[in-house]
């Protein structure tokens, strides 16, 4: 690969410890701790937290110091000096340390939520911080995050913390009654290329012509970007302007969202993952949510091959084999044609679960707003969501989601559906089926449970395929004795429905999407 995957060089600078570890962190429990920073070459660093201490030495223009592993408590006072140099940094936790991560349902703030009046008042809870960072693309391996702080639960701070992150991290609290730190890595249209690191580029024939195709250090990249600056604001003049004289707005291209290709588009290979993961695998967690997929459904057809890769490199970059995963299934939307590809990202998603290593699905499809990308409710998520961890880290069993475990047909050339395990229909009939013959026409079915495993789909026998809650809002009316919704579920393989010529990975011009 380029030579731009180099650290960029940091001899010389002056002390400085990771934002990390500043006021309101909490460290991961029964783990080792490490502590980071930087500073001159060869200068000694000591460090103590509460009543251990350890010392260390800057190699490489950065110093690493392990502590040994603490139970759940805190406060505790950190203290690192470095010759001349001291810091000292009050209010460290010990608890239960998740990773949130993923595009922009993981990122919206509590003000855009439409329970934001009633939740604020009930988020002060000193033992929950929320560490966010000003996530920004860089096409190497940054020493430390943009901006990077702690922010503890208080209903002053709540409003611009990010909703499904607190709301997680409220309720696992509460749940296991010791700290909750949630690290947060979220862009809103962020694909899953941005956050996968470089080794995947190296493995796959048309990955490594993407990358090595990118335009990594463009001539007149200063002059180019400048125009990208000069273009989004005119845009945003020009929809201000239109907002006051109640016109319709102009469209988002991508060319205004992503920025121009170069080492500063948010569709930059690797870029997120340089960014906003790769400066935080120092940090011990005990598992990540990733919430993502909403961009790839433009071109879903890699998400299988990228969704495993994240997960296998991300634990690789914590040196955590068995890293707990949870991945939230894209809730229910029909916002735009776009969705209708969603069934195939929620395809990727419940086959990457494999419980037995430690990859979990949050199943989410009876949640959402069929009309919006940002669900205004993420209450209900996040107490599922928080469910889920809390019963994996403390070792208990995890719910799984209802699925269509084998099809078989009946004397009348019906489909009789076996479910994985009980469930229950609301109302009379079951939703969500659809058959098709030789044309490959999908046309909605009926159905009816007929025991609490079994449901018939009536068919006139010139049916072929069968899918089950196959589309971007499929309404769901069956539920485990969990109260979860199926598994979508398909008996053919057609790609895609829709196909975007433009998606996030697709090349465009100077200005032109």
């Amino acid at each position: 690969m380029s030579s731009v995957l180099e650290y960029p060089p940091i001899l010389g600078e002056a002390f400085g410890v990771s934002s990390l570890l500043s006021p309101g962190a909490v460290l991961q429990r029964n783990r080792s701790i490490c502590i980071s920073g930087w500073g001159l070459e060869n200068a000694p660093v000591e460090v103590s937290l509460g009543d251990t201490s350890v010392r260390t030495f800057v190699k490489g223009g950065v110093w690493n110091a392990h502590l040994p592993a603490r139970k759940a408590g805190g406060p505790l006072t950190l203290d690192v000096v470095c010759g001349e140099q001291t810091a000292r940094i009050e209010g460290i936790f010990v608890g239960e340390v998740i990773l949130c991560a993923g595009q922009s349902n993981m990122e919206v703030p509590v003000s855009s939520l439409s329970t934001r009046e009633e939740i604020v008042p009930h988020t002060d809870n000193s033992q929950v911080s929320i560490f966010v960072q000003d996530c920004q693309p860089v096409p190497a391996p940054a020493r430390d995050v943009r901006n990077g702080r702690w922010i503890v639960a208080t209903p002053g701070n709540a409003p611009e913390m990010p909703a499904l992150p607190l709301l997680f991290g409220l309720r696992l609290q509460r749940e296991l009654g010791i700290p909750v730190g949630v690290l947060t890595a979220a862009v809103g249209g962020s694909g899953i290329t941005s956050w996968l690191p470089p080794s995947v580029f190296e493995k796959y024939e048309d990955l490594k012509t993407y990358w090595n195709g990118y335009p990594w250090q463009p001539e007149n990249e200063e002059e180019v970007y400048a125009k990208w600056v000069s273009d989004r604001e005119v845009h945003d003049a020009e929809n201000a302007r239109r907002a006051v004289a109640g016109e319709t707005p102009l469209p988002w291209t991508k060319y205004l969202f992503f920025g121009p290709r170069g080492p500063r588009c948010r569709a930059q290979p690797s870029g997120f993952y340089h960014g906003g993961i790769d400066p935080l695998t120092r940090y011990p967690i005990s598992g990540v949510v990733w919430y993502q997929g909403e961009t790839d459904a433009e071109e879903p057809s890699q998400y299988p091959r990228h969704l495993q890769e994240l997960i296998a490199t991300w634990r690789a970059a914590w040196k955590q084999p068995e890293l707990p995963i949870f991945l939230v299934q894209l809730v229910r939307c029909a916002a735009d044609e776009t969705t209708e590809n969603w069934p195939v990202v929620r395809e990727a998603q419940a086959g990457a679960v494999d419980q037995k290593n430690g990859v979990f699905l949050v199943p989410a499809l009876d949640l959402g707003d069929p009309q919006d990308y940002h669900p205004a409710d993420k209450d209900l998520l996040a107490a599922r969501l928080a469910r889920f961890v809390q019963l994996a880290i403390t070792g208990a069993q995890v719910p799984q989601a209802p699925r269509i475990m084998r099809i078989e047909r009946t004397h009348d050339e019906s489909f009789r559906c076996i479910f994985s395990q009980p469930v229950r229909v609301v109302g009379s009939a079951v939703a969500g089926f659809e058959l098709a013959g030789d044309d490959g026409v999908f046309r909605t079915a009926v159905a009816r449970l007929t025991s609490p495993c079994t449901a018939v789909v009536e068919s006139d026998g010139g049916d072929k395929d069968l899918r089950y809650l196959w589309q971007g809002d499929p309404g769901v009316n069956v539920f485990s004795e969990d109260g979860l919704p199926p598994l979508p579920f398909r008996t053919d393989a057609a790609g895609a429905p829709v196909r975007v010529e433009q998606h996030y990975l697709s090349a465009w011009q100077n200005g032109n999407s």
